[in-house]
């Protein structure tokens, strides 16, 4: 079980991202759901538990938002 600070630093060793992974943003995808089987800190301060084979089988979530236009669309 990694805390988000390790699970960063261990994501960013696998690569593979576009991006540096951060410790705020592997926060935000245990609150989200990206991570299965990732343990919610019992109060506010706590820290996030993930186990590592969540992390080995982690896909990069697809972009969301507004899609981009085409050369063609009318504005």
């Amino acid at each position: 079980m990694l805390t988000t600070t390790e699970a960063a630093a261990y994501l960013n060793e696998r690569g593979g991202f576009p991006y540096v992974v951060t410790r705020q943003l592997v926060q935000q995808w245990c609150k989200r759901g990206k991570f299965a089987h990732a343990i919610a800190p019992a109060n506010r301060r706590g820290l996030w538990q993930i186990p590592t084979d969540d992390l080995d089988s982690f896909v990069l979530p697809r972009r969301t938002g507004r899609k981009k236009r085409t050369e063609g669309e009318n504005r």
